[in-house]
């Protein structure tokens, strides 16, 4: 589900990261106008004024309970402090970002979208496949080949290599895991949730780096 899709009045939580620090604000989705991805929240007040999200080095993301089901998180989104014709204020949040499950391993899970190869169990065979995203503890993929499947329970083996321009360095690793779960998408795919039995040293900086690369160049549009 896309935030400009959520009902009006749905009570949702402002989570900001400022380095080490993390705070929750309670809002509520004020109007949605879906044809331009847009949704309005309601301000945060304090003193009179209205709280300012954007700045550097702050991170904010959206949590949703929706009844009967899992919480959703968007993460990173821009939150940018609008006036309205009344004078009153609201925040603007333009997104197309589909929201995802809360990590019930309870690490951040970092998107990024990169292709690469994965094999299965001792099968020597590769796939082509697509990190969606990873955390400390686990990542998901879905296969490129929408025939291909797989089964809980499966160990597997991707190689995880990217390049981050911002800093101008390479990283690589070897995530071995097991799968945990599988959800059909909208698009007929499937994406495999994969938790990985031993920490993966480095991964944790690569992580941190990604998202502040994200905000750098979301910032900068």
């Amino acid at each position: 589900m896309k935030l400009s899709e959520l009902s009006i009045d749905q009570p949702i939580t402002i989570l900001v990261t400022i380095g080490d620090q993390k705070m929750e604000f309670p809002s509520a989705i004020e109007s949605t106008n879906p044809r331009k991805k847009i949704s309005y929240l309601a301000p945060i007040m304090r003193e009179g004024k209205i709280l300012n999200f954007n700045g550097k080095g702050i991170l904010t993301s959206i949590l949703v309970q929706l009844p009967e089901s899992k919480p959703l998180v968007y993460h990173n989104v821009m939150l940018n402090t609008l006036k309205k014709d009344d004078g009153t204020f609201c925040y603007g949040i333009q997104s197309n970002e589909e929201g995802v499950e809360i990590n019930r391993r309870g690490a951040f899970r970092c998107s990024i979208g990169i292709q690469t190869v994965l094999r299965i169990g001792l099968d020597r065979t590769t796939y082509d496949v697509t990190i969606r995203d990873v955390s400390l503890t686990g990542f998901s993929f879905v296969f490129a080949n929408f025939e291909q499947t797989t089964e809980v329970g499966k160990m597997v083996h991707a190689v995880l290599n990217d390049y981050l321009e911002d800093t101008c360095e390479n990283f690589s690793f070897q995530l071995y895991a097991r799968i945990v779960r599988m959800e059909e998408l909208e698009n007929g795919k499937t994406i495999y949730g994969c938790k990985m039995e031993e920490k993966v040293r480095g991964l944790d900086s690569y992580i941190a780096k990604k998202e502040r690369a994200r905000m750098h160049n979301q910032r900068g549009r």
